[in-house]
């Protein structure tokens, strides 16, 4: 696929004091099949090695130190600027503990790209210490009594939620958003 028909990506890695967890992450970014995505990694004011690490071994990620810790929506935010400003049509938000498969991206955007009024995509999400056990495949709203709660949550992945559907709500540790959707709303 020729990387200029297709929109460009910035994966966006939340990073604070991850050292011990980036490895698996940024390897698990590099194998993803999506031909015109970037990986920025912005760090919430570390002070375990995560830059220096990221650095030296992920030479091609853009790293945006905050020097200070500004909390998950205001890293999000200079992310979100920033990727806007270099071009990114559509920003995937990953914390810095997960491990993307190398189909992620290319799955989310094919969704994306199929609806044109879809802004904001979430993926199955699986327990890091059991593979095979469902997190997130979705979430519902009871919008009497407040409640949120996952699907599959718990359950074997047996495919049962494997289908592009609505949802309630998408969770923080990976969900793709459009650039005209941020520039339409705002930031968080």
């Amino acid at each position: 696929m020729n990387t200029g028909t297709v929109p460009p990506v910035c994966c966006v890695v939340l990073n604070f004091n991850g050292r011990e967890v980036l490895p698996d992450t940024m390897e698990s970014l590099r194998a993803m099949t999506y031909p015109n995505f970037r990986v920025m990694m912005v760090d919430n004011g570390s002070t375990d090695g995560s830059v220096a690490y990221v650095r030296e071994h992920h030479p091609s990620v853009e790293i945006v130190e905050i020097g200070e810790n500004l909390g998950v929506t205001g890293a999000r935010n200079v992310a979100m600027r920033r990727a806007i400003g270099g071009g990114a049509a559509w920003i995937h938000h990953l914390d810095n503990d997960i491990r993307a498969d190398p189909g992620l991206l290319t799955e989310l955007m094919d969704a994306a790209l199929a609806d044109p009024a879809i802004g904001i995509l979430g993926s199955k999400i699986y327990y890091h210490a059991k593979p095979d056990l469902l997190w997130y495949a979705g979430g519902n709203v009871n919008y009497w009594t407040g409640m949120v709660t996952h699907r599959g949550i718990r359950e074997a992945d047996d495919g049962r939620y494997d289908r592009i559907e609505d949802t309630g709500y998408v969770v923080g540790c990976s969900f793709l958003i459009s650039a005209a959707l941020v520039e339409r709303v705002g930031y968080f």
